[in-house]
């Protein structure tokens, strides 16, 4: 359900927070949702913003509304799809390449523009990407160095995500080892749809 906004009641939290700093917010936050505040940092302004906002407008916690929306049953009919590889050798790879394809881009010259406004930006300067180049710009190390730990964590990062997917019932796994063609991939989606379906 979509939860009532009132602009005034946010103008005035901003202006809380510009006089006595987000910390302040934090810490209104925590005395009447505390498990929300737990789940925060005080730089996240916006989302503490509208975490009090939410209970000073119904009266309600924003976790209780969290709460209420993962116990009621999804209206969507839903097939959740996963791709791997076999070999895991040929994930890394392409991990690899793909760092090397995001160098080429302008990585190198991106993350140096979030480095310099990381003060305003921390979730940015916290990024896969970002924050690995942070010893290169402060020349603590070498470029290489900073890629290979891009690359690394990026790695590492993936390998997470799979023993996630895998710890989830009903995912429907595509190994993509030996096809790269985004056709065989829509092809195969559409037939695991069609089986439970029963079409």
């Amino acid at each position: 359900a979509d939860i009532k906004s009132d602009e005034s009641v946010r103008a005035r939290l901003k202006e809380e927070a510009q006089l006595y700093g987000n910390e302040y917010l934090l810490s209104k936050l925590s005395e009447c949702d505390p498990e929300t505040a737990s789940e925060l940092h005080h730089n996240n302004l916006s989302r503490v913003i509208r975490a009090l906002e939410v209970y000073e407008v119904t009266g309600k916690k924003l976790s209780d509304y969290k709460k209420e929306s993962l116990s009621q049953k999804s209206p969507y009919d839903f097939t959740v799809t996963a791709l791997t590889y076999t070999d895991r050798q040929h994930l890394y790879d392409r991990i690899n390449r793909r760092v090397d394809i995001m160098l080429e881009n302008g990585l190198l010259d991106e993350a140096y523009e979030v480095y310099k406004e990381s003060g305003k930006i921390k979730t940015a300067h916290q990024a896969i990407g970002c924050k690995e180049l942070i010893p290169y710009f402060e020349n603590t190390a070498t470029l290489d160095e900073c890629i290979e730990k891009i690359k690394q964590e990026t790695r590492r990062y993936a390998k997470r995500q799979l023993t996630w997917f895998r710890n989830k019932p009903d995912v429907n796994w595509i190994e993509a080892d030996e096809n790269s063609d985004i056709n065989f991939f829509i092809k195969k989606c559409e037939n695991i749809i069609a089986k439970q379906r029963n079409i």
